[in-house]
């Protein structure tokens, strides 16, 4: 089947017509378009349906079928996502910085160091290397407590408040 200027159409671009075609887009999506793309944020990062990768198009189809219970959480970042870079956002810079206070870092600006040997000029771009970061920042606190505390360190109760949110959300 060709689009209108006679060229024949993408997979992709079946696949979203089979996504606008369904029976729960069409009764339900199709007048709530805030409900849609709320739900397509959510599951997959991304604003469009032209936006997703054929794989999360599928997934979606899927459960708008009936196939599955609910879609899949497939946020996908790079090449994966038709070379899409999801980029930092504010509240993972507020995530990395409150992280970065609770180190003790052997120079006063230790971070600022060690974002440097990290990445070029010293600063997060995107979202991924975002994630990457606050793994590494979570890995390096937690060997520090457990070094300085005890292998127990988690079960305590301390007078800095960051560091018994920090056990609450992530202990």
């Amino acid at each position: 089947m060709a689009n209108q200027k006679g060229k024949p159409r993408t997979p992709k671009a079946k696949l979203i017509t089979a996504l606008h075609c369904s029976d729960k887009y069409r009764t339900v999506y199709r007048y709530e378009k805030d409900a849609y793309r709320d739900l397509i944020r959510r599951y997959y990062g991304v604003a469009s349906s032209k936006d997703m990768s054929p794989r999360q198009l599928v997934n979606l189809l899927d459960y708008f079928n009936g196939k599955t219970a609910a879609p899949t959480r497939m946020i996908e970042t790079g090449a994966g996502a038709g070379n899409v870079t999801a980029m930092i956002s504010p509240k993972l810079k507020a995530k990395i910085l409150a992280l970065s206070k609770l180190i003790r870092w052997r120079e006063h600006d230790g971070f600022a160091r060690w974002m440097g040997a990290r990445y070029k000029g010293g600063r997060i771009k995107t979202a991924k290397q975002a994630a990457e970061t606050i793994e590494a920042l979570k890995a390096m606190f937690e060997r520090q407590m457990a070094d300085e505390h005890g292998a127990d360190w988690k079960g305590k109760t301390y007078d800095n408040d960051g560091i018994n949110t920090y056990i609450r959300l992530h202990c």
